[in-house]
């Protein structure tokens, strides 16, 4: 569900003029220092392989699993383009230009709005 989630908050901002589907991550979160050149849609598309230095699962605490998404590298070695990383990345992304929890946004702009009570 999170990168459905993800991809509609997204595609919300863009209908919200707060973010471009052009716009460049490395722009919209300085700290995604190799994503410069990454945009928006090519995360939402996956036209960008991506990798990360270690597993995310392999991360002993929260800071170490962001560590390892804010230095997200594109990677055109790969051949496998489907991965949770952008999603993953978009939803920093989010947080960064709404100045909101990802979950507290996605309550505001989705559930509470389609009056979603119970998701569990």
């Amino acid at each position: 569900m999170t990168k459905i989630f993800t991809c509609i908050v997204v595609l919300q901002l863009i209908k919200e003029q707060i973010i471009k589907i052009d716009s460049k991550i490395g722009q919209l979160d300085k700290r995604f220092k190799y994503l410069q050149d990454v945009t928006i849609k090519d995360l939402l598309s996956f036209r960008v392989p991506l990798r990360t230095d270690d597993r995310i699962e392999n991360a002993l605490s929260y800071e170490d699993a962001e560590y390892l998404i804010l230095n997200i590298k594109p990677d055109y070695t790969q051949s496998r383009l489907y991965t949770d990383m952008g999603a993953m990345a978009l939803r920093i992304v989010v947080e960064r230009v709404t100045r909101m929890q990802f979950t507290s946004f996605i309550n505001t702009a989705i559930l509470r709005m389609i009056g979603m009570k119970d998701t569990a």
